[in-house]
């Protein structure tokens, strides 16, 4: 497959209506230059409401820079009115998308009960309006359209009044399409069948923009985009948008790129970048479960193939363009990973070296089975380093500055089953376990809990086992 498609992200647009979020004038300005960069052709503003303090330069300082790119446009998206697509040619942008319900339920209730005809009308007029603006790029936006090919689709949703209005807008100066599931509830079957039906009515460009109301937005991009039905399919970032937002930007662009050899004209090495440099910009992280979220492994299998060979579960491409090698952490047992070994000794090695220490630790968690202990952390950094460090700072690290050890030496004699039991399930006890040769148990917990020491606690219940005890400070 290597059809052209047109990426376009309205993260700034669409974007801005998920709940929660706003970006200020210097937020889309660098947003939008991070969009250039990637690659991204088409990208989306709103038209803003200037009578209610906006103001014109709050958009314009990025339309502007990206205008003067030589890959990327700006487009304003606004109401099919003609005050709307006047106060949109302010923006002096070479894209306008034009927006209007044509499903019944929103005619009559958005639009006063305008009829196909009047709808037809209206969009005729504006399409003739946006090419006299001088506007270059000319979308007609058919919102709620997908009704016509759903379970909820009126008694005027028909596909003869769907071929209607496909016939009617392309008969205008319209240049491209859009046909978008607004209320996310299409199967992939039936957006195939939405555009297989439109791709026979006419040759202008179709845009997807599909809602992910039932999880399906990114199944159903890429059920059209597989069937080489549509020109451009709009997304954004972490895929924010109204409701449960859109499809995500680097989840459809990586598949076009990495499997579907479809030129998008976007930079595969880039999306790290323009993700991480949103996260840092907005303050708004990186879902837990994105792709691009860094790599955690716990579980010792996992990071058994891992330490081996790490395409045994990340794929070729995400490892070559999606991740530095900071970014893949290893979990070594429950309380240490690669931060940890950076604060331990990063001041002290490069980079380089604190990965290589935490995955020698996590693969020796592993073959463990177990969480390792601090002794065992400082003893593998000095043996692979020669850094030297003491129990108490590999302690502190770990656990924080209340936490310690209690090391046991008990009688040979002692129901050490019924101690492990009780004690676990005291306040503050992390765990515990059997040890054997010169220590006979080791408690890892906090020192204190309501000023009552730990230690003392366990030397007054169990005392006639006891034969020595020690501590571990963290501190």
């Amino acid at each position: 497959m290597t059809k052209t498609l047109n990426i376009l992200d309205t993260t700034l647009r669409e974007g801005e209506i998920h709940p929660g979020i706003s970006y200020s004038t210097n937020e889309r300005k660098e947003i939008g230059l991070d969009l250039v960069e990637l690659g991204t052709p088409r990208i989306e503003f709103p038209l803003l409401s200037l009578g209610r303090g906006a103001k014109l330069t709050d958009i314009t300082s990025a339309t502007k820079e990206i205008e003067e790119s030589s890959n990327s446009i700006a487009i304003i998206q606004c109401r099919s009115l003609k005050s709307d697509i006047e106060s949109a040619q302010q923006y002096e942008v070479k894209g306008c998308a034009v927006y209007l319900a044509v499903s019944e339920i929103q005619r009559k209730n958005k639009l006063n009960e305008i009829s196909i005809e009047e709808t037809i009308n209206r969009l005729t007029e504006s399409m003739t309006l946006l090419k006299e603006c001088g506007f270059k790029y000319r979308r007609a936006v058919l919102e709620d359209v997908s009704k016509f090919f759903s379970a909820y689709k009126g008694k005027e949703d028909t596909i003869e009044n769907f071929t209607k209005l496909i016939k009617a807008v392309n008969e205008t100066e319209a240049t491209i399409i859009s046909l978008p599931d607004t209320f996310g509830a299409l199967t992939p079957e039936q957006s195939i069948k939405m555009f297989k039906t439109a791709r026979q009515l006419t040759k202008k460009e179709l845009a997807g923009h599909f809602h992910n109301d039932y999880g399906r937005a990114l199944t159903n991009s890429i059920a059209v985009i597989e069937q080489e039905l549509i020109d451009e399919i709009q997304v954004s970032i972490y895929g924010l948008g109204a409701r449960n937002g859109i499809p995500d930007h680097y989840e459809i662009s990586v598949y076009c790129l990495d499997d579907l050899n479809i030129d998008i004209g976007e930079n595969r090495d880039s999306f790290w970048k323009t993700y991480h440099n949103f996260e840092k910009i907005t303050k708004i992280p990186i879902p837990w479960r994105h792709p691009l979220k860094a790599i955690r492994e716990s579980a010792g299998t996992h990071i058994k193939q891992q330490l081996k060979n790490k395409e045994g579960y990340i794929p070729k491409k995400k490892l070559l363009h999606d991740f530095n090698e900071q970014e893949i952490i290893h979990e070594a047992g429950k309380y240490l990973s690669k931060q940890q070994i950076q604060i331990l000794i990063g001041s002290l090695v490069d980079e380089k070296t604190v990965i290589r220490i935490t995955n020698k630790i996590a693969g020796y968690a592993q073959l463990r089975g177990k969480n390792i202990l601090p002794i065992e952390v400082r003893d593998l950094i000095q043996k692979d380093t020669g850094i030297k460090l003491s129990i108490e700072d590999v302690s502190k690290v770990i656990y924080g500055s209340n936490f310690g050890f209690l090391i046991l030496k008990l009688d040979p004699k002692t129901p050490a089953r019924v101690m492990v039991d009780d004690i676990s399930s005291w306040e503050g006890v992390e765990w515990i376990t059997q040890i054997y040769g010169s220590i006979d148990m080791l408690i890892a917990c906090q020192l204190k809990i309501n000023e009552e020491n730990t230690l003392e606690k366990v030397k007054k219940k169990y005392r006639k086992w006891i034969q020595s005890t020690e501590e571990w400070f963290a501190e």
